[in-house]
Order: C-alpha cells, then sequence, then structure tokens
C-alpha cells in the first residue's frame, strides 16, 4: 500500500517539499556577510518562510530529510572552501535534554555526508544558558565554548542553524583559532530578517 507524503514546511501533498515550497526556497534571498569582532558569517537564506519552517521542524523533532535539505541549501548557496572538518555550535545542554537533539549537529551532518568531509565534535558549550528569549544586549557576549584537543592546524567548517547577532559563531570562531585550529569558516543556514550588523 503507498501512503502519501506531506511537504514538510506547509503540509500540502509532496515529500520532502511540495512543488510551491521547492520554488519559494530556491528563490530565497542570501543575507549579506556580516561580521562580528572581525569575524565573518555567512547565511544560506533569511530566517522566513519555507527555511524558517524547516528549521522550526527540525528543532521540534529529529528528521534526517528535513536536515539533508537545510544541509543542501548550505551546499549550493555557500563555497564550503573544503574544510578538512564539519563540527557545529553546540546548543545549550537544556535545550538538547528537552529536544532529545541538537539540531545544528544533524545539520552538519548532512553536510559532512554529503561533501565526504568528516564530522567531528569540535567544541563543548559551558554553562546552561541559550541564546533563546535573551535581550540583544545579552546575546552579544554569547556563549562561552571549550575546544576539543584535536583541531591544531586543521581547517574547520562551523555551522548553525539560525544567526542573529552572530555572537555564537564569532565565540566558536574565537575558541577555535585560540586552540590552533589553521582556518574557521562560520555558516548558519539562516538569518534573522532584522540587521545583524552591531550599532
Amino acid at each position: 500500500m503507498l501512503f502519501d507524503r506531506f511537504c514538510e514546511s506547509c503540509g500540502e501533498l509532496g515529500y520532502p517539499l511540495c512543488v510551491g515550497c521547492s520554488a519559494k526556497i530556491r528563490l530565497a534571498a542570501v543575507p549579506p556577510v556580516t561580521r562580528l569582532r572581525n569575524v565573518e558569517i555567512r547565511a544560506a537564506a533569511f530566517y522566513d518562510g519555507v527555511v524558517r519552517e524547516l528549521v522550526l521542524t527540525l528543532k521540534q523533532r529529529r528528521s534526517r530529510a528535513v536536515a539533508t535539505l537545510l544541509g543542501d541549501l548550505l551546499i549550493q548557496r555557500l563555497d564550503l572552501e573544503y574544510p578538512e572538518v564539519v563540527t557545529w555550535a553546540p546548543t545549550s545542554r537544556r535545550h538538547a535534554r528537552e529536544r532529545g537533539h541538537d539540531q545544528a549537529k544533524l545539520i552538519a551532518a548532512a553536510v559532512s555526508r554529503q561533501c565526504g568531509i568528516r564530522l567531528r565534535r569540535a567544541l563543548l558549550r559551558e554553562g546552561e544558558h541559550a541564546q533563546t528569549g535573551r535581550s540583544r544586549r545579552d546575546r552579544l557576549t554569547g556563549p562561552t565554548f571549550v575546544a576539543a584537543p584535536h583541531i591544531e592546524g586543521r581547517r574547520i567548517l562551523v555551522i548553525d542553524d539560525v544567526v542573529t547577532t552572530g555572537a555564537t559563531l564569532t565565540a566558536a570562531h574565537e575558541c577555535l583559532s585560540l586552540r590552533g585550529a589553521a582556518y574557521v569558516a562560520c555558516v548558519a543556514v539562516a538569518a534573522t530578517p532584522e540587521p545583524m550588523h552591531i550599532r
């Protein structure tokens, strides 16, 4: 027996995306590059429409199909510069416990599979504080990370799901650079529509 499968974004017939949502994601604008403390951060799309729905779906439930869609979006839209290691900016331990997964890790794993690049945990997040719900001023301080010992001299790609101020990826970049990474590129699937530059 065949079962109808439905769009992961809008719920209409079509899997993993319906025809309409597929067209919308192809036409989605690419956000401008931003810099925070001299760290360049690139995102594949704005955090709205189909992309926002896919990110929220991945946060709510572990889905290889959605992670693959978001990984494809990164690969197609951003020059990933052939890093030696793909890693992710880990979410807070509280969010990981509540959800049962880390959505940034799922996206990084999808990129790793599709590009044939090793996936490694390169960052540990200290503390329980999440960026979600914090004021913009508090967000700018970013989380605190500890780098794993195996990254010295490596070219590393750090992936996150959503970037707002850039503080999380900037903190990840600074941590890995101080640990001796040869090169660190920071990318996210989506950037919030609000301006990312720092006033």
